[in-house]
C-alpha cells in the first residue's frame, strides 16, 4: 500500500528480505485496521464482513463453546484490546 508520497508501509527490506513479494503466511504483529493517516483503505469492508460473517457463523455452528474453561484462556497482551491469544472451539455443524 502506498501513501501520497509514494512511500509504502510494511514492505521494509531489512525486515522482510523479500518485502515485495506476497506472503500470506509472513507474521506481522503490527497487521491492523490502523488509525489516523495509517488507516486501513480497507477497513469499512472488513468491519462489514465480520458485522455479516459472526451471525451468519452462529447460525450455522450448533453448540459452539470453549475447548478451555474461560478463565484458562490467556489474552494478548495489550492495553488497547482485550482478545485471546487462542479459541479452540468445539461445535456441531448444522444441516441448515
Amino acid at each position: 500500500m502506498a501513501d501520497r508520497y509514494g512511500r509504502t508501509s510494511f514492505t521494509g527490506q531489512s525486515t522482510y528480505g523479500d518485502a515485495d513479494r506476497f506472503d500470506v503466511t509472513r507474521h506481522n504483529p503490527n497487521l491492523s485496521i490502523g488509525q489516523g493517516r495509517h488507516f486501513c483503505l480497507g477497513a469499512a469492508l472488513a468491519l462489514l464482513q465480520l458485522r455479516c460473517a459472526f451471525p451468519a457463523l452462529s447460525v450455522r455452528l450448533e453448540d459452539l463453546a470453549l475447548t478451555i474453561a474461560t478463565e484458562d484462556v490467556v489474552y494478548m497482551p495489550s492495553y488497547v484490546i482485550r482478545c485471546p491469544q487462542r479459541a479452540l472451539v468445539t461445535f456441531r455443524p448444522s444441516i441448515a
